[in-house]
């Protein structure tokens, strides 16, 4: 593949802000041949003008899910391996280089990179930003990668079917998932970062993020006929809810011992996932646990609202 373009896809939508420094970081790559392809989602702001204006190819789909944006995009790449990158996404130089190389090597399934946040983000940023799974390693073999960075070969990303159009959410999740399913493996590399410039900048944001992140889970489970790893979140978002309940009923009713028994079954999942990570930071082991905390109920308040959703459209429907 020495000599093969690169095509990068980049979806995006309102991302005035961030899609220049994205395109403009992906340009100082010019050690790599490659084409950039922007796919507009009906942008309010300047977002498809201001990738014009840097020739980028770019392309308009206002009503179709995150996932329908990137299969647009492959289907008009002409390169052999697709790059697909969030548009808040700031790439180092070297970084398509070091993707190739890769498959240059015989590579054959789906890899991502980590992932930063600038050095004057906040501390939810720099806390919840930040992966703790690779300790002394380079790269690890996952189980699922995340869309802000994917590279995958053009025929394999067709093999496993491309991105589910009615996933609105989990999409990333289930098409590593169909890749990994269809015999190809899913590295997640540190030999290179890229800073992801649409952090959570404070606290509400992180909340406002995680409740849309967890809007799909159910619809993503039940694609693959409830098999426990796509349980995993639906689950821990009941737990959260259902001990919640329980915290609260204790309180009401003054029963102490309850009280303190259904506190330590809300907090000890959050806890045990902290105390998991491999390279364990003692110094972000309090808020690592916080957030953890707040996201898994916050879960929780998705999951009811998908399962309110899904009562009405039954309701309506059926």
């Amino acid at each position: 593949m020495s000599d093969v373009l690169v095509s990068v896809v980049i979806p995006a939508r309102n991302e005035a802000e961030n899609i220049g420094k994205c395109i403009a970081s992906l340009l100082k790559n010019s050690d790599v041949p490659h084409e950039i392809i922007v796919i507009d989602n009906g942008s309010r702001d300047a977002t498809a003008s201001i990738a014009t204006d840097m020739g980028v190819t770019v392309l308009i789909n206002p009503t179709g899910t995150i996932s329908a944006l990137r299969n647009m995009g492959a289907r008009r790449a002409r390169g052999e391996l697709l790059v697909f990158l969030d548009a808040d996404m700031v790439v180092p130089e070297g970084f398509l280089k070091k993707g190739k190389d890769y498959f240059d090597r015989g590579f054959t399934g789906a890899l991502g990179f980590d992932t930063t946040v600038p050095s004057d983000a906040g501390w939810v940023a720099r806390v919840w930003g930040q992966d703790l799974r690779f300790k002394d390693k380079k790269e690890i073999n996952v189980d699922f990668l995340i869309s802000r960075c994917i590279f995958i070969k053009k025929s394999t990303f067709e093999e496993a079917g491309g991105f589910d159009e009615l996933l609105k959410t989990n999409e990333d999740k289930d098409f590593t998932m169909r890749v990994a399913k269809v015999g190809y493996p899913l590295v997640y590399s540190n030999k290179l970062r890229l800073i992801h410039l649409g952090y959570e900048k404070d606290l509400f944001e992180l909340i406002r993020k995680e409740f849309w992140r967890q809007g799909s889970t159910l619809m993503f489970a039940r694609r693959w006929h409830f098999a426990p790893r796509t349980l995993r979140n639906p689950m821990l978002s009941l737990w959260h809810i259902w001990a919640l309940l329980l915290f609260m009923a204790s309180i009401l009713y003054g029963v102490k011992v309850y009280a303190i028994t259904t506190l330590i079954l809300w907090i000890l999942p959050s806890a045990l996932i902290v105390l998991k990570k491999p390279d364990f930071n003692v110094k972000v082991m309090l808020p690592l646990f916080i957030l953890t905390f707040i996201r898994w109920n916050v879960a929780g308040i998705s999951l009811i609202a998908q399962v309110v959703r899904l009562a009405t459209f039954r309701r309506h429907y059926v």
